[in-house]
């Protein structure tokens, strides 16, 4: 059924005649790129680093404008890099605990680790995940 994105073979309460057009689920899931598959990546990586699902968060101060979550577990420790620059940019999140040892886990292509901090090439719609198995703070 067209008027109901395929979402349902039920008959919507509202026409979406006059809403943008969607991929449907069908597409969504065979597009490598589209919204749903990026959230079905965040969910796997969600339920695969318990310092993401458990963890204390700490705001990380990063060079430009970006938004740098710290998350740390006993077990495990995470950094989110979420870009806000539309074009591609290197940023720069300058941390002493941040060096050897993370491994990357989500659009891990660009990146290098120093002994003060980590530099990461993102542009916007795009994340970075970076996971080191045990906390910074012994």
């Amino acid at each position: 059924n067209p008027g109901n994105s395929e979402f349902s073979a039920a008959e919507p309460w509202t026409g979406s005649e006059d809403q943008p057009a969607y991929a449907s689920v069908q597409e969504q899931l065979e597009d490598g790129d589209s919204l749903l598959s990026w959230y079905k990546v965040l969910i796997e990586q969600r339920n695969t680093h318990v310092a993401l699902r458990r963890g204390a968060a700490e705001w990380l101060s990063v060079e430009p404008d970006a938004v740098a979550l710290l998350r740390e577990s006993p077990d495990e420790s995470c950094i989110i890099l979420v870009p806000l620059a539309e074009e591609e940019t290197v940023y720069h999140i300058e941390d002493s605990r941040i060096g050897e040892g993370w491994i990357p886990q989500i659009q891990s292509e660009a990146f290098e680790l120093k002994p003060t901090g980590a530099t990461l090439t993102a542009k916007g719609g795009s994340a970075r995940l970076l996971c080191k198995p045990g906390s910074l703070n012994p």
